[in-house]
């Protein structure tokens, strides 16, 4: 028996009910009912976008509210649209005090640790004024 007309047997068909047998992205899936026919991840996150153009994957609601072509859901910098951080010290760029000392301001003092000639003194007192 052969009920879609594709000279394949029903017991043998593997997209049965479909007159082409073709699956194109090899993905189990036969081109007449897959969703994503030319993407063999198809939609992972059920958004309706095929995971090879889907710029948010594993987001089904694929939001960026800042706007900086990162996803929200992997999104390091939140609500600033410059995920930079130059100092690679995970804080990023825009709300970090000093954005180009990777160690910041350790004592608090309002002085990057790189030009803070009294480290770890929040005080900045230099009693002997040696620096």
């Amino acid at each position: 028996l052969d009920g879609d007309s594709d000279n394949v047997c029903d017991s043998v068909d593997s997209c049965p009910g479909l007159a082409n047998n073709a699956d194109a992205d090899s993905d189990m899936i036969c081109d007449g009912i897959d969703s994503c026919p030319g993407d063999n991840e198809n939609d992972q996150d059920s958004d309706g976008i095929c995971e090879g153009v889907d710029s948010c994957r594993w987001d089904a609601e694929n939001l960026d509210g800042d706007s900086d072509n990162v996803c929200d859901s992997v999104d390091s910098c939140p609500g600033l649209a410059n995920n930079a951080d130059a100092d690679s010290d995970m804080i990023c760029d825009g709300i970090d005090s000093c954005p180009g000392d990777n160690e910041n301001d350790q004592d608090s003092d309002g002085i990057c640790e790189g030009v803070d000639s009294c480290r770890w003194d929040a005080e900045n007192l230099d009693g002997d004024s040696d620096n």
